[in-house]
Protein backbone atom coordinates (compact mmCIF):
# COMPACT_ATOMS: atom_id res chain seq x y z
CA UNK A 1 0.00 0.00 0.00
CA UNK A 2 1.51 3.34 -0.86
CA UNK A 3 2.34 5.84 1.47
CA UNK A 4 -0.02 9.08 1.76
CA UNK A 5 0.91 12.23 1.20
CA UNK A 6 -0.51 15.26 2.57
CA UNK A 7 -0.65 19.17 3.11
CA UNK A 8 0.51 19.25 6.70
CA UNK A 9 -2.01 22.08 7.19
CA UNK A 10 -5.06 20.26 5.39
CA UNK A 11 -7.67 20.01 8.46
CA UNK A 12 -10.71 19.29 6.48
CA UNK A 13 -11.57 15.26 6.51
CA UNK A 14 -10.30 12.97 3.92
CA UNK A 15 -12.15 10.30 1.89
CA UNK A 16 -12.16 6.94 3.92
CA UNK A 17 -9.12 5.18 3.36
CA UNK A 18 -6.60 1.92 5.23
CA UNK A 19 -4.21 4.22 5.82
CA UNK A 20 -0.70 2.01 6.14
CA UNK A 21 1.08 2.09 9.99
CA UNK A 22 3.83 3.77 8.17
CA UNK A 23 2.91 7.28 6.28
CA UNK A 24 4.63 9.93 4.66
CA UNK A 25 3.61 13.28 5.61
CA UNK A 26 4.35 17.00 3.67
CA UNK A 27 7.20 18.49 5.52
CA UNK A 28 6.50 17.12 9.17
CA UNK A 29 8.43 13.37 8.11
CA UNK A 30 8.02 9.71 8.56
CA UNK A 31 6.55 7.78 11.46
CA UNK A 32 6.04 4.32 11.75
CA UNK A 33 3.11 3.60 14.64
CA UNK A 34 0.44 1.14 13.75
CA UNK A 35 -2.01 0.76 16.21
CA UNK A 36 -5.90 -0.96 16.59
CA UNK A 37 -7.37 2.33 14.41
CA UNK A 38 -7.35 2.67 10.83
CA UNK A 39 -9.03 4.93 8.41
CA UNK A 40 -9.54 8.46 9.24
CA UNK A 41 -8.47 8.53 12.57
CA UNK A 42 -5.13 6.89 12.34
CA UNK A 43 -4.67 9.35 9.62
CA UNK A 44 -5.29 12.17 11.58
CA UNK A 45 -3.17 10.55 14.67
CA UNK A 46 0.22 9.78 12.56
CA UNK A 47 0.52 13.29 11.67
CA UNK A 48 0.12 14.14 15.01
CA UNK A 49 2.56 12.31 16.46
CA UNK A 50 5.16 13.38 13.60
CA UNK A 51 4.10 16.96 14.24
CA UNK A 52 4.25 16.13 18.13
CA UNK A 53 8.01 15.11 17.90
CA UNK A 54 8.85 18.45 16.10
CA UNK A 55 6.96 20.15 19.36
CA UNK A 56 4.45 21.93 17.21
CA UNK A 57 2.13 21.32 20.37
CA UNK A 58 -0.31 23.46 18.77
CA UNK A 59 -0.97 21.88 15.50
CA UNK A 60 -0.30 18.24 16.78
CA UNK A 61 -3.21 18.92 19.39
CA UNK A 62 -5.63 19.79 15.85
CA UNK A 63 -4.63 16.56 14.50
CA UNK A 64 -5.13 14.34 17.76
CA UNK A 65 -8.98 16.16 18.38
CA UNK A 66 -9.61 15.55 14.08
CA UNK A 67 -8.60 11.43 15.15
CA UNK A 68 -11.13 11.69 18.43
CA UNK A 69 -13.71 13.19 16.79
CA UNK A 70 -14.00 10.44 13.86
CA UNK A 71 -13.06 7.84 16.97
CA UNK A 72 -14.46 8.91 20.32
CA UNK A 73 -12.84 5.99 21.97
CA UNK A 74 -9.40 6.18 19.87
CA UNK A 75 -7.14 5.78 23.08
CA UNK A 76 -3.91 6.67 21.83
CA UNK A 77 -5.46 9.78 20.18
CA UNK A 78 -5.98 11.02 23.80
CA UNK A 79 -2.68 9.71 24.46
CA UNK A 80 -0.86 12.08 22.27
CA UNK A 81 -2.50 14.92 23.34
CA UNK A 82 -1.66 14.44 26.86
CA UNK A 83 1.92 14.44 25.19
CA UNK A 84 1.46 17.93 23.48
CA UNK A 85 0.41 20.07 26.67
CA UNK A 86 3.66 20.36 28.15
CA UNK A 87 7.28 21.06 26.59
CA UNK A 88 9.14 17.81 27.95
CA UNK A 89 12.05 19.50 28.58
CA UNK A 90 11.03 22.31 30.70
CA UNK A 91 11.46 21.97 34.46
CA UNK A 92 8.47 22.65 35.66
CA UNK A 93 5.26 20.49 33.89
CA UNK A 94 2.00 21.13 34.64
CA UNK A 95 -0.60 18.45 34.53
CA UNK A 96 -4.11 19.83 34.39
CA UNK A 97 -4.43 19.79 31.13
CA UNK A 98 -2.73 16.55 30.22
CA UNK A 99 -4.67 15.20 33.04
CA UNK A 100 -8.18 16.88 31.47
CA UNK A 101 -7.32 15.30 28.11
CA UNK A 102 -7.20 11.39 29.05
CA UNK A 103 -10.26 12.06 31.74
CA UNK A 104 -12.36 12.74 28.29
CA UNK A 105 -11.61 9.03 27.54
CA UNK A 106 -12.45 8.20 30.50
CA UNK A 107 -12.23 8.63 34.10
CA UNK A 108 -10.53 6.52 35.96
CA UNK A 109 -6.46 4.65 34.49
CA UNK A 110 -8.12 1.39 34.81
CA UNK A 111 -11.26 2.40 32.50
CA UNK A 112 -8.87 4.37 30.22
CA UNK A 113 -6.63 0.97 29.50
CA UNK A 114 -9.85 -0.98 28.71
CA UNK A 115 -9.77 1.25 25.53
CA UNK A 116 -6.43 0.34 24.69
CA UNK A 117 -6.84 -3.23 22.73
CA UNK A 118 -3.19 -4.14 22.45
CA UNK A 119 -0.59 -4.81 24.79
CA UNK A 120 2.04 -2.08 23.30
CA UNK A 121 -0.90 0.55 23.70
CA UNK A 122 -1.75 0.17 26.66
CA UNK A 123 2.13 0.00 27.80
CA UNK A 124 2.01 3.58 26.44
CA UNK A 125 -0.98 4.65 27.85
CA UNK A 126 0.24 3.27 31.49
CA UNK A 127 3.69 5.33 31.00
CA UNK A 128 1.63 8.62 30.58
CA UNK A 129 -0.07 7.60 33.25
CA UNK A 130 2.87 7.91 35.42
CA UNK A 131 3.48 11.34 33.65
CA UNK A 132 0.67 12.68 34.82
CA UNK A 133 0.18 11.03 37.74
CA UNK A 134 1.32 12.26 41.36
CA UNK A 135 4.16 13.50 42.94
CA UNK A 136 5.97 16.13 41.71
CA UNK A 137 7.40 16.88 38.67
CA UNK A 138 11.10 15.04 39.17
CA UNK A 139 9.28 11.52 40.18
CA UNK A 140 6.99 11.90 37.29
CA UNK A 141 9.70 12.43 34.81
CA UNK A 142 12.06 10.07 36.47
CA UNK A 143 8.70 7.44 36.71
CA UNK A 144 8.08 7.78 32.93
CA UNK A 145 11.53 7.36 32.27
CA UNK A 146 11.43 4.16 33.89
CA UNK A 147 8.34 2.80 32.32
CA UNK A 148 9.68 3.68 28.45
CA UNK A 149 12.76 1.79 29.44
CA UNK A 150 10.70 -1.22 30.10
CA UNK A 151 8.54 -1.01 26.70
CA UNK A 152 12.16 -0.57 25.06
CA UNK A 153 13.05 -3.53 26.38
CA UNK A 154 9.90 -5.49 25.56
CA UNK A 155 9.77 -3.75 21.91
CA UNK A 156 13.17 -3.01 21.28
CA UNK A 157 12.67 -2.84 17.15
CA UNK A 158 9.59 -0.19 17.46
CA UNK A 159 11.10 3.29 16.10
CA UNK A 160 8.79 4.86 18.23
CA UNK A 161 9.02 3.51 21.69
CA UNK A 162 12.60 4.11 20.68
CA UNK A 163 12.15 7.60 19.67
CA UNK A 164 9.91 8.17 22.79
CA UNK A 165 12.19 6.53 25.31
CA UNK A 166 15.10 8.86 24.16
CA UNK A 167 12.82 12.14 24.54
CA UNK A 168 11.57 10.08 28.03
CA UNK A 169 15.70 10.11 29.23
CA UNK A 170 16.58 13.91 28.01
CA UNK A 171 13.09 15.00 30.65
CA UNK A 172 14.68 12.91 33.09
CA UNK A 173 18.14 14.26 32.26
CA UNK A 174 16.79 17.93 32.80
CA UNK A 175 15.40 16.82 35.69
CA UNK A 176 18.55 15.38 37.53
CA UNK A 177 20.88 18.02 36.33
CA UNK A 178 20.35 20.76 39.09
CA UNK A 179 21.94 18.04 41.77
CA UNK A 180 18.65 15.43 42.36
CA UNK A 181 19.75 12.04 43.04
CA UNK A 182 17.62 9.86 40.74
CA UNK A 183 16.09 6.41 41.75
CA UNK A 184 18.12 3.02 41.94
CA UNK A 185 17.37 1.89 38.91
CA UNK A 186 18.45 4.46 36.97
CA UNK A 187 21.84 4.33 38.85
CA UNK A 188 21.82 0.77 37.73
CA UNK A 189 21.25 1.18 34.09
CA UNK A 190 24.08 3.94 33.96
CA UNK A 191 26.60 2.00 36.05
CA UNK A 192 29.19 -0.30 35.23
CA UNK A 193 28.00 -3.01 37.67
CA UNK A 194 24.56 -3.12 36.77
CA UNK A 195 24.42 -6.66 36.79
CA UNK A 196 24.72 -6.61 40.52
CA UNK A 197 22.16 -3.75 40.74
CA UNK A 198 19.94 -6.26 39.03
CA UNK A 199 20.64 -9.29 41.55
CA UNK A 200 18.75 -7.32 44.32
CA UNK A 201 16.04 -6.88 42.63
CA UNK A 202 15.84 -3.36 42.54
CA UNK A 203 15.02 -2.74 39.02
CA UNK A 204 11.36 -4.48 39.35
CA UNK A 205 9.92 -1.16 40.14
CA UNK A 206 5.75 -0.87 39.89
CA UNK A 207 4.16 1.24 36.86
CA UNK A 208 2.95 3.69 39.19
CA UNK A 209 5.80 5.26 40.44
CA UNK A 210 6.37 7.49 42.04
CA UNK A 211 8.27 6.00 45.18
CA UNK A 212 10.41 7.54 47.49
CA UNK A 213 13.88 8.33 45.73
CA UNK A 214 16.81 7.61 47.54
CA UNK A 215 20.30 9.18 47.54
CA UNK A 216 23.24 7.12 46.42
CA UNK A 217 26.61 8.17 46.20
CA UNK A 218 29.31 8.14 43.44
CA UNK A 219 27.59 10.43 40.66
CA UNK A 220 26.52 13.91 40.56
CA UNK A 221 23.29 14.75 39.31
CA UNK A 222 25.24 16.71 36.24
CA UNK A 223 27.46 13.40 35.54
CA UNK A 224 23.96 11.29 35.32
CA UNK A 225 22.38 14.03 33.44
CA UNK A 226 25.22 13.54 30.52
CA UNK A 227 25.37 9.70 30.57
CA UNK A 228 21.37 9.98 30.02
CA UNK A 229 21.97 12.19 27.19
CA UNK A 230 24.71 10.16 25.21
CA UNK A 231 22.43 7.48 25.66
CA UNK A 232 19.16 9.39 24.63
CA UNK A 233 21.34 10.47 21.63
CA UNK A 234 22.94 6.81 20.56
CA UNK A 235 19.59 5.31 20.47
CA UNK A 236 18.26 8.51 18.24
CA UNK A 237 21.30 8.15 16.09
CA UNK A 238 20.73 4.50 15.41
CA UNK A 239 16.99 5.58 14.62
CA UNK A 240 18.55 8.49 12.22
CA UNK A 241 19.97 5.83 10.61
CA UNK A 242 17.17 3.30 10.20
CA UNK A 243 14.85 5.79 9.69
CA UNK A 244 15.86 9.01 7.93
CA UNK A 245 12.86 11.01 7.61
CA UNK A 246 11.79 10.41 11.05
CA UNK A 247 11.43 13.81 12.62
CA UNK A 248 11.87 12.75 16.11
CA UNK A 249 15.33 10.74 15.55
CA UNK A 250 17.58 14.25 14.54
CA UNK A 251 15.32 16.25 16.97
CA UNK A 252 16.52 14.32 20.04
CA UNK A 253 19.94 13.51 18.42
CA UNK A 254 20.10 17.64 18.34
CA UNK A 255 19.11 17.91 22.42
CA UNK A 256 21.63 14.76 23.44
CA UNK A 257 24.69 16.08 21.50
CA UNK A 258 24.25 19.96 22.43
CA UNK A 259 27.39 20.87 24.29
CA UNK A 260 30.58 21.71 22.44
CA UNK A 261 32.17 18.64 22.73
CA UNK A 262 29.41 16.06 21.36
CA UNK A 263 27.85 18.62 18.65
CA UNK A 264 29.84 17.74 15.39
CA UNK A 265 27.81 14.13 16.17
CA UNK A 266 24.46 16.00 15.51
CA UNK A 267 25.51 18.10 12.40
CA UNK A 268 24.24 15.74 10.04
CA UNK A 269 20.75 15.73 11.79
CA UNK A 270 21.03 19.17 12.07
CA UNK A 271 21.43 19.78 8.61
CA UNK A 272 18.63 17.46 8.12
CA UNK A 273 15.84 18.42 10.51
CA UNK A 274 14.49 21.40 9.36
CA UNK A 275 14.14 19.68 5.71
CA UNK A 276 11.99 16.56 7.19
CA UNK A 277 9.81 19.05 9.37
CA UNK A 278 9.87 22.58 7.27
CA UNK A 279 6.16 23.48 8.73
CA UNK A 280 7.16 23.14 12.35
CA UNK A 281 8.18 26.42 13.41
CA UNK A 282 10.94 24.67 16.40
CA UNK A 283 12.23 22.42 13.74
CA UNK A 284 13.55 25.11 11.54
CA UNK A 285 14.80 26.90 14.94
CA UNK A 286 16.43 23.42 16.35
CA UNK A 287 19.20 22.90 13.97
CA UNK A 288 20.85 26.11 15.56
CA UNK A 289 21.38 24.43 19.05
CA UNK A 290 24.34 22.75 16.82
CA UNK A 291 25.27 25.23 14.33
CA UNK A 292 26.08 27.77 17.59
CA UNK A 293 28.24 25.09 19.29
CA UNK A 294 30.38 25.33 16.02
CA UNK A 295 30.58 28.98 15.72
CA UNK A 296 27.92 28.62 12.35
CA UNK A 297 26.85 32.09 12.77
CA UNK A 298 25.21 32.40 8.56
CA UNK A 299 23.23 29.22 9.63
CA UNK A 300 22.16 30.39 13.13
CA UNK A 301 20.67 33.54 11.43
CA UNK A 302 19.12 32.04 8.65
CA UNK A 303 17.67 29.02 10.27
CA UNK A 304 15.72 31.13 12.83
CA UNK A 305 14.98 34.09 10.28
CA UNK A 306 12.81 30.86 9.01
CA UNK A 307 11.56 29.75 12.33
CA UNK A 308 10.38 33.35 12.73
CA UNK A 309 8.50 33.51 9.48
CA UNK A 310 7.16 30.46 9.92
CA UNK A 311 5.43 30.76 13.49
CA UNK A 312 4.23 34.12 11.90
CA UNK A 313 2.62 32.20 9.38
CA UNK A 314 1.03 29.85 11.62
CA UNK A 315 0.05 32.79 13.84
CA UNK A 316 -3.51 33.68 15.07
CA UNK A 317 -4.31 36.56 17.29
CA UNK A 318 -4.76 34.85 20.54
CA UNK A 319 -2.08 32.51 19.90
CA UNK A 320 1.12 31.81 22.20
CA UNK A 321 3.55 33.40 20.55
CA UNK A 322 6.49 31.70 22.15
CA UNK A 323 7.90 30.12 19.16
CA UNK A 324 8.58 33.04 17.54
CA UNK A 325 10.29 34.87 20.64
CA UNK A 326 12.93 32.20 21.10
CA UNK A 327 13.77 32.58 17.35
CA UNK A 328 14.23 36.09 17.95
CA UNK A 329 16.27 35.83 20.57
CA UNK A 330 18.84 33.22 18.80
CA UNK A 331 18.70 34.90 15.77
CA UNK A 332 19.82 38.03 16.70
CA UNK A 333 22.69 36.14 18.73
CA UNK A 334 23.56 34.66 14.98
CA UNK A 335 23.83 38.09 13.62
CA UNK A 336 25.37 39.83 16.29
CA UNK A 337 28.15 37.40 15.88
CA UNK A 338 28.33 37.90 12.03
CA UNK A 339 28.81 42.00 12.29
CA UNK A 340 25.39 42.34 10.75
CA UNK A 341 24.24 44.94 13.56
CA UNK A 342 21.46 46.35 11.57
CA UNK A 343 19.79 42.88 11.48
CA UNK A 344 20.20 42.60 14.98
CA UNK A 345 18.58 45.82 15.73
CA UNK A 346 15.60 44.72 13.29
CA UNK A 347 15.09 41.64 15.58
CA UNK A 348 14.73 44.44 18.56
CA UNK A 349 11.93 45.82 16.55
CA UNK A 350 9.89 42.94 16.48
CA UNK A 351 10.06 42.03 19.82
CA UNK A 352 9.12 45.19 20.97
CA UNK A 353 5.84 45.16 18.51
CA UNK A 354 5.40 41.44 20.41
CA UNK A 355 6.19 42.97 24.06
CA UNK A 356 3.63 46.04 23.54
CA UNK A 357 1.07 43.20 22.61
CA UNK A 358 0.94 43.81 18.62
CA UNK A 359 1.63 40.73 17.54
CA UNK A 360 4.47 39.89 14.53
CA UNK A 361 5.58 42.97 13.19
CA UNK A 362 3.80 43.51 9.40
CA UNK A 363 1.05 40.95 10.22
CA UNK A 364 -2.31 41.13 8.71
CA UNK A 365 -3.49 40.26 12.17
CA UNK A 366 -2.61 42.05 15.62
CA UNK A 367 -2.16 41.25 19.11
CA UNK A 368 -3.51 42.83 22.82
CA UNK A 369 -2.04 43.55 25.82
CA UNK A 370 -2.14 40.46 27.76
CA UNK A 371 -1.73 37.91 24.98
CA UNK A 372 0.19 34.48 25.14
CA UNK A 373 3.51 35.27 25.01
CA UNK A 374 3.54 38.59 25.90
CA UNK A 375 5.63 38.51 28.89
CA UNK A 376 8.24 36.47 27.68
CA UNK A 377 8.53 38.78 24.60
CA UNK A 378 8.44 41.91 27.73
CA UNK A 379 11.63 39.55 29.54
CA UNK A 380 13.39 38.71 26.11
CA UNK A 381 13.52 42.68 24.93
CA UNK A 382 15.88 43.45 27.98
CA UNK A 383 17.64 40.62 27.53
CA UNK A 384 18.34 41.64 23.46
CA UNK A 385 18.58 45.30 24.25
CA UNK A 386 21.22 44.08 26.60
CA UNK A 387 23.27 42.02 24.53
CA UNK A 388 23.52 44.31 21.67
CA UNK A 389 25.27 47.16 24.09
CA UNK A 390 27.34 44.61 24.82
CA UNK A 391 28.19 42.84 21.72
CA UNK A 392 28.58 45.25 19.37
CA UNK A 393 30.46 47.53 22.22
CA UNK A 394 28.06 50.87 21.56
CA UNK A 395 28.74 51.66 25.37
CA UNK A 396 25.32 53.03 26.71
CA UNK A 397 24.88 53.70 30.40
CA UNK A 398 21.23 52.84 31.39
CA UNK A 399 19.51 54.57 34.81
CA UNK A 400 19.71 51.94 37.32
CA UNK A 401 16.31 50.83 38.99
CA UNK A 402 14.69 48.24 40.57
CA UNK A 403 13.80 46.75 38.08
CA UNK A 404 17.35 46.52 36.32
CA UNK A 405 17.81 42.72 35.36
CA UNK A 406 21.15 41.31 35.78
CA UNK A 407 22.05 41.47 32.35
CA UNK A 408 21.04 45.07 31.94
CA UNK A 409 22.99 45.34 34.86
CA UNK A 410 26.10 43.89 33.39
CA UNK A 411 25.90 46.05 29.77
CA UNK A 412 25.80 48.88 32.22
CA UNK A 413 28.40 48.18 33.73
CA UNK A 414 30.77 47.59 31.23
CA UNK A 415 29.38 50.92 29.76
CA UNK A 416 30.22 52.50 32.41
CA UNK A 417 33.98 50.86 32.55
CA UNK A 418 34.80 51.41 29.64
CA UNK A 419 33.56 55.43 29.54
CA UNK A 420 35.31 55.36 32.85
CA UNK A 421 31.91 56.30 35.16
CA UNK A 422 33.31 54.78 38.36
CA UNK A 423 29.88 56.29 40.10
CA UNK A 424 27.55 54.08 37.36
CA UNK A 425 29.52 50.94 37.90
CA UNK A 426 29.09 51.16 41.67
CA UNK A 427 25.49 51.56 41.21
CA UNK A 428 25.74 48.67 39.29
CA UNK A 429 27.53 46.63 41.55
CA UNK A 430 25.38 47.87 44.68
CA UNK A 431 22.29 46.73 42.53
CA UNK A 432 23.49 43.32 42.05
CA UNK A 433 24.66 42.85 45.65
CA UNK A 434 21.24 41.18 46.75
CA UNK A 435 20.23 39.34 43.45
CA UNK A 436 19.64 35.20 43.77
CA UNK A 437 19.98 32.80 41.48
CA UNK A 438 23.46 31.37 40.44
CA UNK A 439 23.59 33.20 36.98
CA UNK A 440 23.12 36.27 39.30
CA UNK A 441 25.88 35.54 40.93
CA UNK A 442 27.98 35.14 38.61
CA UNK A 443 26.91 38.40 37.13
CA UNK A 444 27.66 40.17 40.35
CA UNK A 445 30.96 38.94 40.41
CA UNK A 446 31.75 40.21 37.26
CA UNK A 447 30.44 43.66 37.78
CA UNK A 448 32.35 43.25 41.06
CA UNK A 449 35.31 42.78 39.38
CA UNK A 450 35.13 45.74 36.90
CA UNK A 451 34.07 47.68 39.79
CA UNK A 452 37.43 47.27 41.64
CA UNK A 453 39.49 46.92 38.05
CA UNK A 454 38.17 50.25 37.90
CA UNK A 455 39.36 51.64 41.55
CA UNK A 456 42.72 50.26 40.47
CA UNK A 457 42.41 46.95 42.25
CA UNK A 458 43.36 44.32 39.61
CA UNK A 459 44.81 41.59 41.95
CA UNK A 460 41.63 41.23 43.55
CA UNK A 461 39.49 41.79 40.70
CA UNK A 462 41.29 38.75 39.30
CA UNK A 463 40.49 37.44 42.37
CA UNK A 464 36.49 37.87 41.57
CA UNK A 465 37.01 36.69 37.80
CA UNK A 466 38.31 33.34 39.23
CA UNK A 467 35.43 32.77 41.60
CA UNK A 468 33.38 33.67 39.01
CA UNK A 469 34.97 31.12 35.92
CA UNK A 470 34.81 28.43 39.01
CA UNK A 471 31.13 29.09 39.25
CA UNK A 472 30.26 29.17 35.66
CA UNK A 473 32.38 25.95 34.95
CA UNK A 474 30.17 24.31 37.67
CA UNK A 475 27.11 24.95 35.66
CA UNK A 476 25.92 22.62 32.55
CA UNK A 477 27.97 23.21 29.09
CA UNK A 478 27.34 26.53 27.10
CA UNK A 479 24.22 25.86 25.29
CA UNK A 480 22.84 28.38 23.03
CA UNK A 481 23.44 32.32 23.08
CA UNK A 482 26.14 32.98 25.62
CA UNK A 483 24.72 33.70 29.10
CA UNK A 484 25.48 35.66 30.90
CA UNK A 485 25.85 37.66 28.05
CA UNK A 486 29.43 38.58 28.21
CA UNK A 487 31.01 35.19 28.54
CA UNK A 488 32.90 34.89 31.93
CA UNK A 489 36.04 33.96 30.23
CA UNK A 490 36.06 36.57 27.58
CA UNK A 491 35.65 39.15 29.73
CA UNK A 492 38.47 37.69 32.05
CA UNK A 493 40.73 37.80 29.10
CA UNK A 494 40.14 41.39 28.41
CA UNK A 495 40.68 42.47 31.71
CA UNK A 496 43.77 40.70 32.45
CA UNK A 497 45.00 42.34 28.90
CA UNK A 498 44.13 45.82 30.66
CA UNK A 499 45.84 44.62 33.30
CA UNK A 500 49.04 44.18 31.05
CA UNK A 501 49.09 40.12 31.25
CA UNK A 502 48.89 38.95 27.89
CA UNK A 503 50.26 35.64 28.62
CA UNK A 504 47.45 34.72 31.30
CA UNK A 505 44.75 36.31 28.90
CA UNK A 506 45.60 34.26 26.59
CA UNK A 507 44.81 31.26 28.06
CA UNK A 508 41.25 32.53 29.14
CA UNK A 509 40.40 33.42 25.38
CA UNK A 510 41.28 30.01 24.11
CA UNK A 511 39.25 28.38 26.68
CA UNK A 512 36.30 30.97 25.97
CA UNK A 513 36.51 29.58 22.44
CA UNK A 514 36.54 26.18 23.58
CA UNK A 515 33.21 26.71 25.20
CA UNK A 516 31.76 29.16 22.86
CA UNK A 517 33.56 28.06 19.35
CA UNK A 518 34.17 31.00 16.71
CA UNK A 519 32.94 34.20 19.21
CA UNK A 520 34.66 37.15 16.92
CA UNK A 521 35.07 38.91 20.41
CA UNK A 522 37.12 36.12 21.73
CA UNK A 523 38.76 35.99 18.59
CA UNK A 524 39.91 39.40 18.53
CA UNK A 525 41.21 39.09 22.37
CA UNK A 526 42.85 35.88 21.50
CA UNK A 527 44.51 38.05 18.85
CA UNK A 528 45.70 40.83 20.45
CA UNK A 529 46.68 38.63 23.36
CA UNK A 530 49.70 36.81 20.86
CA UNK A 531 50.25 39.94 19.49
CA UNK A 532 51.12 41.44 22.39
CA UNK A 533 53.33 38.98 23.50
CA UNK A 534 55.24 38.81 19.84
CA UNK A 535 53.76 35.59 18.80
CA UNK A 536 52.25 37.08 15.46
CA UNK A 537 52.50 33.77 14.08
CA UNK A 538 49.91 32.38 16.04
CA UNK A 539 47.67 35.68 16.18
CA UNK A 540 47.32 35.32 12.37
CA UNK A 541 45.10 33.02 12.04
CA UNK A 542 42.41 33.99 15.11
CA UNK A 543 42.76 37.73 12.75
CA UNK A 544 41.84 36.06 9.60
CA UNK A 545 38.92 34.26 11.52
CA UNK A 546 37.60 37.51 12.53
CA UNK A 547 38.26 39.13 8.91
CA UNK A 548 36.54 36.97 7.15
CA UNK A 549 33.81 36.79 9.79
CA UNK A 550 33.37 40.71 9.75
CA UNK A 551 33.72 40.67 6.06
CA UNK A 552 32.09 43.98 4.53
CA UNK A 553 31.41 45.27 8.04
CA UNK A 554 34.47 47.87 8.33
CA UNK A 555 32.68 50.06 10.57
CA UNK A 556 33.35 47.64 13.47
CA UNK A 557 36.24 48.39 15.47
CA UNK A 558 38.36 45.52 15.45
CA UNK A 559 37.39 44.83 11.79
CA UNK A 560 40.12 47.12 10.27
CA UNK A 561 42.55 46.01 13.01
CA UNK A 562 41.86 42.64 12.24
CA UNK A 563 42.26 43.40 8.71
CA UNK A 564 45.23 45.29 9.05
CA UNK A 565 46.83 42.67 10.94
CA UNK A 566 46.60 39.66 8.78
CA UNK A 567 47.82 42.01 5.68
CA UNK A 568 50.46 42.73 7.59
CA UNK A 569 50.93 38.77 8.10
CA UNK A 570 50.77 37.96 4.95
CA UNK A 571 52.95 40.21 3.13
CA UNK A 572 55.53 39.45 5.58
CA UNK A 573 55.88 36.22 4.12
CA UNK A 574 57.50 35.56 0.37
CA UNK A 575 55.25 35.87 -2.06
CA UNK A 576 55.78 32.53 -3.94
CA UNK A 577 54.06 31.63 -0.07
CA UNK A 578 50.86 33.40 -0.99
CA UNK A 579 47.96 30.94 -2.41
CA UNK A 580 45.26 32.80 -4.74
CA UNK A 581 43.21 32.74 -1.29
CA UNK A 582 45.60 35.01 0.71
CA UNK A 583 45.63 37.47 -2.12
CA UNK A 584 42.15 37.63 -2.27
CA UNK A 585 41.93 38.41 1.25
CA UNK A 586 44.59 41.01 0.81
CA UNK A 587 42.76 42.94 -2.49
CA UNK A 588 45.37 41.76 -4.36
Amino acid sequence: MKNLRVPVLALALLVSVVVPAKAQFDEVGSIDFPTSVTGEAQHYFLRGVAILHSFGWKQAIEQFHAAQAIDPDFAMAYWGESLAYNHPLNSRMMVDQPREALDRLAPTPADRLAKAPTSREKGLLSAVEVLWGEGDHVQRRIGYMLAMERLYETYPDDPEIAAFYSLSMLSAAGAVRSGYTPPAPMMMMLSEDAGAADAQGQHDMPMDMPVALPRLPGRTGAEIAERLSVRAGAISQGLFTDNPDHPGAPHYMIHSFDDPLHAPMALEAAYRFSEIAAAVSHARHMPTHIFIQLGMWDRVSANNQSAYEAAADLWVAGDDMGAGVHSLDWGQYGDLQLGNYDKAKLWIRRLEVMANGGGFLGHKERGEPGHPGMARAVNTLDLVKARYVVETEEWSIQPVTEESTPNELLATALSAYHLDDQEALGQAEAALADATGQRADIIYKQVSALYHAGMGHGDYAVELMQEAQTAVEALPPPRGAASPIKPVHELFGELLMDLGRPLEAIEKFEASLLRMPERPRSLLGLGRALAATGNTVMAGPSYEKLAEMWAGHEEIPGMLEARGFWRMHLTGRHHGDLGPMDYARLGM
